[in-house]
């Protein structure tokens, strides 16, 4: 039987359906299946490798894995990513700030 290159490197293709990927300005809820990231050095600086409880893996900046140690985020617990997108000029810019990334809002029951 033969694999795929990405298969026998155990890559996770970027078209995959298990790869998080971040929409500016929506913010997306997730749990990590474990707090420890893992630093991957890349082509365009390094990034913190998480896999989440749904066995999805999602690719951050490492202020955000920083910030998720500074919230003492435990494994299971649902927080909020939101990538945030901003126009300086005629250039479209992505970063990450202080209120990227926030503790899921607890939900109140009887509330709508």
């Amino acid at each position: 039987m033969t694999e795929s290159i990405a298969e026998q490197n155990r890559a996770i293709p970027i078209s995959s359906g298990k790869m998080v990927r971040f929409a500016a300005n929506m913010p997306l809820e997730i749990a990590l299946q474990c707090t420890d990231g893992v630093r991957i050095e890349g082509r365009y600086g390094d990034r913190v490798k998480y896999t989440l409880m749904d066995d999805r893996t999602m690719y951050v900046d490492p202020f955000v894995a920083d910030r998720i140690k500074e919230l003492a985020i435990q494994p299971g617990e649902l927080f909020q990513i939101c990538k945030r997108q901003a126009k300086i000029g005629n250039r479209k810019t992505i970063y990450w700030g202080g209120r990227t990334i926030r503790r899921a809002e607890p939900t109140r029951a009887g509330s709508t």
